[in-house]
């Protein structure tokens, strides 16, 4: 019985990294790729302006 076990975790092994190559292959992209990477898109280069100055105006009547 533990002969079955021990086939069936290698072909589950097997299978696994042929699930890994076939994602790889149609995408481009790892699945153990780092989560913690930034993304490089172009809009990051972008820089935000500095807020503008609010004053209080003197209410006439």
């Amino acid at each position: 019985m533990s002969e079955i076990n021990i086939y069936l975790l290698t072909y589950i092994k097997f299978l696994e990294h042929v699930v890994m190559y076939l994602f790889i292959a149609l995408t481009g992209k790892s699945i153990t790729k780092k989560l913690d990477e930034p993304v490089k898109k172009e809009y990051q280069k972008l820089q935000v302006d500095k807020l503008p100055i609010i004053e209080n105006t003197q209410k006439y009547d």
